[in-house]
């Protein structure tokens, strides 16, 4: 049990770092030459706060399920998606900051960043779970059956993380715009 509690714990650190340093490289590589459409931002109708809520869910799942499928890749694309998403991060943070001030930037963006970090590390622990079991099994220590019950027990990490996925939508393509125009 302890053994479990530092490999997950090394994995929380390894996901934090990760995701820590690829932001300050986003932040610091981007160079602040673009402006927010504020016009757009001010002016969106409810209709199309519904089409960029089918937007941002979609793109979001498919993030989920590509992090959930890294197991099969000894989790390497799973800590590269990680990456690649703390890097966008950074230059989506740069570039509220080059418009905004870094008060209305981080208001904008923490009310749902967190739900996004919190479903995002969700995902990446599934992936680190299955991939143990899945590597257990392609060395046939432990056979297909006892492989699908493990599986089933991670599987709340998985609606865990969905539930949590669909509210940060929900709060990044709703309330951060109505955030948004009460700071301008």
């Amino acid at each position: 049990m302890l053994v479990k509690k530092l490999l997950k714990l090394k994995f929380v650190h390894l996901f934090f770092i990760l995701i820590i340093i690829s932001f300050l490289i986003g932040y610091y590589t981007f160079e602040c030459n673009y402006s927010i459409k504020k016009e757009i931002l001010e002016s969106i109708t409810l209709q199309e706060k519904f089409i960029l809520f089918k937007k941002v869910l979609l793109k979001n799942l498919g993030f989920a399920f590509l992090l959930s499928l890294g197991f099969m890749f000894y989790n390497i694309s799973t800590f590269v998606l990680l990456f690649y998403n703390g890097l966008m991060w950074g230059i989506f943070f740069k570039k509220n900051n080059c418009e905004l001030d870094f008060t209305k930037t981080i208001t904008l963006v923490s009310s749902h960043l967190f739900l996004e970090i919190i479903w995002i590390f969700y995902f990446s622990l599934f992936s680190y779970y299955l991939s143990k079991d899945f590597m257990t099994l392609l060395n046939k220590e432990i056979s297909y059956e006892k492989t699908i019950p493990i599986i089933n027990k991670k599987m709340n990490l998985i609606i865990r993380g969905t539930i949590i996925l669909i509210t940060s939508a929900i709060i990044e393509s709703f309330f951060s715009i109505e955030i948004y125009k009460l700071l301008t």
